[in-house]
């Protein structure tokens, strides 16, 4: 499977697809941004073909904020869980991450499926949501907490 990036004109952004899961780097209230679009089938398979790109999105120690779009997707199986916690436990503790807000919109089965994920990974699921709009809250939330603390 091949992996590829193209840059939008004069966005300074990045984007991909590998197997159904699509990507993007961009900015968001001044902070790099990392969108991940998940397929609409989970297996171990497809995500061992994402997981090597998706994690050197993350060599970039710039501080980083993510918007995980899962409300597409039909679930996720054992072995999906079992490696998305992997993934997210990895991710959490890179010195460039700040915060991460996961859409699933109004499929039940997957913000069951994500809250029992995140539960099971970091034990926090303040960052579920089910709308763009409510990620894009969730992370100003946390770039203000973030900010408050430091004054």
């Amino acid at each position: 499977m091949e992996w590829g990036i193209c840059h939008f004109a004069g966005m300074g952004s990045e984007s991909g697809e590998i197997d159904g899961f699509v990507f993007s780097v961009g900015e968001f209230e001044g902070r790099r941004l990392i969108e991940v679009v998940f397929s609409e089938r989970i297996s171990s398979a497809r995500l061992s073909l994402f997981i090597d790109p998706f994690c050197s999105l993350w060599d970039d120690e710039r501080p980083s904020l993510q918007i995980v779009d899962a409300s597409g997707c039909e679930g996720l199986d054992a072995e999906a869980h079992e490696f998305l916690k992997a993934l997210i436990r990895r991710t959490v503790h890179l010195p460039g991450h700040l915060a991460t807000a996961w859409i699933v919109g109004d499929n039940a089965r997957v913000a069951n499926d994500v809250t029992w994920l995140l539960t099971d990974a970091v034990h926090v699921t303040d960052g579920i949501v089910r709308t763009r709009a409510e990620a894009e809250g969730f992370l100003r939330r946390f770039l203000d907490l973030s900010t408050d603390q430091h004054r």
